[in-house]
């Protein structure tokens, strides 16, 4: 066998190994653990909305819907956390780059508006110390503007559409955790 024949053969042999990599590690990435994204009002769990719900995508839009025991409201394992992106039930949390629509949208995934910047922050309530975890706008006319929740919603139950806010007061804060971790 020549020379040229087996590195020609090297070759072929290091771009399937390298192919097959690339391919376990998009199964893997399709395969992402999923967690529930529990949104709270503006003043946090201790607040008067405390703990309002759970993030769903409902048709064209996603909203917090208030959960009570017994409605069916199991765990769904609806968020993938990571990134720069915001994932529930396989579509993107996304919004309007002109600033026209204030909602916050369901996208499929682009570069640009469906980017969000997670803001953590340690603050003191009630004498307690908590951490705030908020989403703010990483791109286009509203960047800098935050995800909050709109007017309560009677239909379907209880839910609150989730909006894009200017000031950082009317935030919503989030908080994802895996009830089957028993670690934490």
């Amino acid at each position: 066998m020549t020379l040229t024949r087996m590195l020609g053969l090297l070759g072929l042999l290091v771009g399937l190994a390298l192919g097959l990599t690339m391919a376990a590690g998009q199964v893997q990435r399709s395969k992402r653990h999923k967690v529930e994204l529990i949104v709270f009002g503006p003043e946090g769990y201790l607040g008067a909305k405390g703990c309002f719900g759970k993030v769903v995508r409902d048709r064209d839009r996603f909203v917090a819907r208030r959960f009570r025991q017994g409605d069916g409201s199991a765990f769904k394992g609806n968020f993938e956390p990571g990134g720069d992106d915001l994932k529930v039930d396989d579509k993107y949390l996304g919004y309007d780059l002109r600033g026209e629509n204030k909602n916050v949208l369901v996208r499929e995934w682009d570069r640009d508006s469906v980017q969000w910047e997670l803001v953590r922050e340690r603050i003191i309530r009630q004498e307690k110390a908590e951490l705030r975890q908020c989403f703010r706008v990483k791109n286009g006319e509203l960047k800098g503007w935050w995800i909050g929740l709109g007017p309560l919603e009677e239909v379907k139950g209880p839910r609150e559409r989730l909006i894009l806010v200017k000031d950082k007061k009317d935030a919503a804060e989030f908080d994802w955790e895996d009830p089957k971790d028993e670690g934490r």
